[in-house]
């Protein structure tokens, strides 16, 4: 950042102030006071075959740094649209886990809805959700280039990758898009969530039944670069709308923490409490429809 004084006793003055901030050493310990705890879900499901989970943990106050505390004592189901209930097991690190009968059956199916129900106590939760229309990630290519000035990270050489897929013709397709390196989430941090409505970068952008836009289709590369013989996985998740402003919102959360930044806040999710006096509930109950696409680079 750039300052330009307007004079030099200005600048004399500025200067006497910073050396008298310099020289304080008191330590301010801040008590704040105790929130009501939330219960937190983690909730996403798929129509990929193979288990599917959910987890339920106890919120934290502000300054808590410890491990969330799992909660695997409540009654967690899922039932469609049709009427068939899907029965979530707990596990005592807080994941509730349902089975399919054979490897290859799915939870989740494109066109049906979801309701979520949580049953803990004397407390009930609910929540619900549609499994969407998902494009096909038609290819992904790559060039071999070396590191641009803005790159920090990661090798000095190595390959720019992008996705290739096509929205599909109606406005309000929404899609998170995930990337894997050697078979590890390669966009973990918040502030890498990669979203996009109707193939462009935001719902303001009017564009529709279009390829990407090419800052989305790059995007993978998480502003570095793959290596040779890396295993490059991409999943284009197809979510609702307001999946799409819980993770917008989660992406902005994750890219503040400066000064002058607005103080955090929990992104508003889609957990309803039936019952009265109860503390909401934190997270979101999401459903996608996945399609991907992966190559081993030469």
């Amino acid at each position: 950042m750039r300052v330009t004084w307007q004079s030099s006793f200005s600048l004399l003055a500025c200067l006497s102030v910073v050396a008298g901030l310099a020289g304080c050493q008191d330590v301010i310990d801040l008590t704040l006071p105790k929130g009501d705890k939330h219960l937190v879900v983690e909730a996403w499901l798929t129509d990929q075959p193979g288990p599917q989970a959910i987890r339920l943990t106890e919120s934290a106050d502000y300054l808590d740094n410890s491990p969330a505390i799992p909660l695997p004592d409540a009654e967690v189901t899922v039932e469609d649209d049709r009427g068939t209930r899907y029965r979530f097991v707990a596990q005592p690190d807080g994941w509730y886990v349902w089975q399919p009968a054979a490897p290859a059956d799915t939870l989740g199916r494109i066109g049906r809805a979801y309701t979520l129900r949580i049953h803990r106590g004397a407390m009930y939760y609910e929540a619900t959700s549609s499994l969407r229309r998902v494009p096909a990630v038609d290819s992904i290519t790559y060039v071999y280039k070396k590191a641009g000035i803005e790159q920090t990270e990661g090798p000095r050489e190595g390959y720019l990758a992008q996705f290739y897929a096509r929205d599909f013709v109606g406005i309000g397709d929404c899609y998170w898009i995930k990337v894997f390196r050697n078979g590890r989430l390669y966009n973990d941090d918040t502030g890498d969530v990669i979203l996009s409505y109707d193939g462009g970068l935001s719902p303001s952008l009017a564009v529709d039944g279009l390829t990407f836009a090419e800052p989305i289709r790059q995007a993978i590369n998480v502003n570095k670069l793959f290596s040779p013989k890396d295993t490059l996985l991409v999943e284009l998740h197809s979510i609702t709308p307001e999946a799409y402003d819980f993770l917008a919102w989660v992406r902005t959360e994750g890219t503040q923490g400066g000064l002058f930044d607005p103080i955090p806040t929990n992104p508003p999710g889609n957990i309803r409490s039936l019952t009265s006096n109860t503390p909401p509930a934190l997270g979101f109950f999401g459903t996608a429809s996945v399609r991907k696409k992966r190559i081993v680079l030469p």
